[in-house]
């Protein structure tokens, strides 16, 4: 939670490695939105009171494939435990699943696609919703292609998958059903929602 200024608190997601000195956000800025505002309007250098952390976007220790499934700036989050993921890899099957209506909303795109590319047999699907001509992704929403990944990386329900989804509400419900409806233990379900 970031403190821009009195009665003006806003969460973000943090997008740094555990134990780092310094904390790192991806935000996107939203015209007429105070917090949004507030932000990208603070000075360089400027102390900004923060409280941390919240949420359930931390990497579990299991042997179990790992699913990362981001919306829009939900990025963050999940490029955090890619990046953890880089570096404390195991073996496990990794599929990481980024959503956006356009190509420019797909926010560090070229750095998940590195990082994903450092990690042997981590597989990255970009979706979009309204795709321009020469996407070589999926088109649609970000639930399309879950289905065949859940099934491709965990194959049985009771092996299950650890699931890490961050992004807007509407998104996280959308693929919390689709995980329901895949019979997915809800405590391997890790979400960062935020709106």
């Amino acid at each position: 939670v970031l403190d821009l200024a009195p009665g003006l608190r806003r969460c973000y997601s943090m997008a740094g490695l555990p134990g780092s000195t310094s904390v790192t956000f991806i935000a996107k800025r939203y015209a007429g939105k105070p917090g949004s505002e507030r932000l990208f309007a603070t000075p360089l250098g400027s102390e900004v009171p923060i409280e941390l952390p919240y949420g359930d976007m931390w990497l579990r220790d299991t042997p179990r494939p790992i699913l990362l499934v981001a919306g829009g700036t939900g990025i963050s989050a999940v490029l955090a435990l890619m990046r953890q993921l880089r570096s404390d890899h195991a073996g496990r099957p990794v599929a990481v699943v980024y959503g956006a209506a356009t190509e420019p909303e797909l926010v560090c795109w070229d750095e998940l696609t590195d990082t994903v590319a450092s990690i042997p047999g981590a597989r990255l699907h970009g979706v979009l919703l309204r795709p321009e001509p020469g996407w070589t992704g999926d088109t649609g929403l970000v639930t399309d292609p879950l289905p065949s990944l859940l099934d491709n990386l965990g194959g049985d329900p009771a092996a299950g998958v650890e699931v890490y989804l961050a992004g807007p509400p509407p998104m996280v419900r959308a693929v919390q059903d689709v995980l329901s409806a895949h019979q997915l233990q809800r405590d391997r379900i890790h979400v960062d929602s935020f709106g």
